[in-house]
């Protein structure tokens, strides 16, 4: 049963961390926020995090359950 609960606790993080950058960077393509133009470089730029979001819960997963 814990082994489940990994995936959920992973599944969590990855697709909140993810959305948390690409949430924005849909509502900026959308025109429904203009952002300022520091955070439209940064969410249109090759440093978005947005797409390491399984990599960042799949360490921190493995840090929380050794």
């Amino acid at each position: 049963m814990k082994q489940r609960s990994n995936v959920w606790v992973f599944m969590v993080i990855a697709y909140g961390f993810t959305w948390l950058f690409w949430i924005p960077d849909a509502l900026i393509a959308q025109n429904m926020w203009n952002a300022p133009e520091a955070v439209t470089g940064f969410l249109a730029g090759p440093f978005n995090p947005g797409p390491w979001g399984p990599l960042f819960a799949a360490i921190v997963v493995t840090f929380m359950y050794p």
